[in-house]
C-alpha cells in the first residue's frame, strides 16, 4: 500500500466533492490502515493551510459498530475550513449526498484526566457546551459498509455548522437559568426542523 499515493487520490476525490471512489474499485483497508490513510490525509490538509481545530466522535451505537465489525467508537478530525458559525447558508452542492445529524459538542479547557469523570457530573475538563449540526459526504462506495471506507472518509465528516454554546458553569442544574439553545434547519427559507 503506497500511503502517500492513497492520501492525494483521497483528498483529490475528496476536493472534488466525491469521497472515497477507490472504495468503488474494490480496495479494503484494515482499521490500522484507515487511520494512517486518514492522518496521512490531514498531513496533507496541513501543508496547504488548513487547520485541525477538534475531533468528532462516531460509531457510538452498539448497532452500528456490529454492522461495521467493530466494538469500538471511530474518530475523525474536524477543520477550520469546514466550520461555520449559525445562520450559515450551506450549499448541498459542495456535499455527496448531504445528510445532517444534530450533535452537542464540547470544547476542553485542557487535556482531561482520569480524575474528571465522576458519574453523574459534568467533567471539569470541559469549559463549553454548544450545539452543532454535523454535516455529512452520507455515501459508503464499497461492496459492503467497512468501519475501513468509513474512517478513511474521515468518518463520512463534512463539515459542522456551531451555536454559541453555553460556559459549564451555566449547567449545573441547581443554577440554570438561561434559555435552551436550539437548532432550527431551513431549506429556501422554509422551516424544516426545530428543536431544543
Amino acid at each position: 500500500m503506497n500511503l502517500e499515493k492513497l492520501a492525494e487520490r483521497q483528498l483529490a476525490d475528496f476536493d472534488a466533492r466525491q469521497p472515497g471512489m477507490m472504495f468503488a474499485e474494490g480496495i479494503t483497508l484494515t482499521v490500522e490502515e484507515a487511520y494512517s490513510l486518514q492522518s496521512a490525509i490531514a498531513q496533507l490538509r496541513v501543508q496547504r493551510g488548513e487547520k485541525i481545530i477538534g475531533y468528532k466522535v462516531g460509531c457510538t451505537s452498539t448497532t452500528i459498530q456490529s454492522q461495521l465489525g467493530i466494538d469500538h467508537c471511530i474518530s475523525g478530525r474536524l477543520y477550520d475550513t469546514e466550520s461555520h458559525s449559525s445562520g450559515a447558508t450551506i450549499q448541498r452542492s459542495h456535499y455527496d449526498y448531504l445528510a445532517i445529524e444534530g450533535e452537542l459538542a464540547v470544547e476542553l479547557s485542557r487535556e482531561p484526566q482520569q480524575g474528571d469523570f465522576i458519574k453523574g457530573q459534568i467533567p471539569a475538563c470541559i469549559s463549553r457546551v454548544f450545539p452543532v449540526i454535523e454535516l455529512h459526504h452520507f455515501v459508503i462506495r464499497g461492496e459492503r459498509p467497512s468501519a475501513g471506507e468509513l474512517i478513511a472518509n474521515n468518518a463520512i465528516h463534512g463539515g459542522v455548522v456551531y451555536g454559541k454554546g453555553l460556559p459549564l458553569e451555566s449547567l449545573n442544574p441547581g443554577t440554570w437559568n438561561r434559555p435552551y439553545p436550539f437548532f432550527k434547519i431551513t431549506n429556501y427559507w422554509r422551516i424544516v426542523q426545530v428543536w431544543s
